[in-house]
């Protein structure tokens, strides 16, 4: 999937899955909502290696509050 979300003033197109965890049950503590990302392009380039561990979190973030907002 590709979508593109802004972070710090910047557009970025980011190429990923998301995982929507799954419910609780009464033996089953469930899980929560995930993303997994692939790249991160800016323009034509892929940043994806130039983020550091907290840039890439902030995206995962986002679209997680993307999906759950839909």
């Amino acid at each position: 999937m590709m979508t593109e979300v802004e972070l710090n003033d910047v557009t970025l197109w980011v190429e990923y899955d998301f995982n929507e965890g799954e419910e609780q049950t009464y033996d089953y503590v469930g899980s929560a909502p995930s993303v997994d990302l692939y790249s991160v392009f800016v323009g034509t380039q892929d940043i994806y290696n130039l983020l550091n561990v907290i840039q890439l979190e902030e995206i995962k973030d986002l679209l997680i509050k993307n999906h759950i907002e839909q």
